[in-house]
């Protein structure tokens, strides 16, 4: 089931969509700074003169994690796009339906003084 199918049966507003796109950012650039606090810390680490197979073993599990998380920013920006998609169509079908809805309204005022020409002569039997 992809993510427009699960929003629609959650049945979120544009300004739900909205506000989870803003959390996932918010999110992203938190981790990102984690992740380049963890890249200072391993190269300081690692220039000052620690060497030998733990240095190495470590620089090693800092990159795997690096690119991991990485990969967790990635998923983040992209669910914040799909979001924030999400919300531009969901708002572009309100409008729409809102225009129709003001379409139908002003057709309604000609039909309404129909309709009640027609009740006042029911009205009268």
């Amino acid at each position: 089931m992809d993510l427009e199918v699960k929003v629609a049966l959650y049945g979120a507003s544009p300004t739900q969509l909205t506000n989870a796109a803003g959390y996932c950012q918010d999110t992203a650039q938190y981790i990102e700074g984690m992740r380049l606090r963890v890249e200072e810390i391993k190269a300081g680490l690692t220039t000052e003169g620690w060497k030998g197979g733990a240095s190495e073993k470590f620089a090693t599990a800092l990159t795997q994690w690096d690119t991991e998380f990485k990969g967790v920013i990635q998923i983040l920006e992209d669910i914040y796009d799909r979001l924030n998609m999400g919300a531009g169509v969901y708002r572009n079908a309100a409008d729409q339906n809102m225009d129709i809805a003001g379409g139908f309204a002003g057709a309604g005022e000609v039909g309404g003084r129909i309709d009640s020409l027609i009740n006042a002569n029911h009205a009268n039997r």
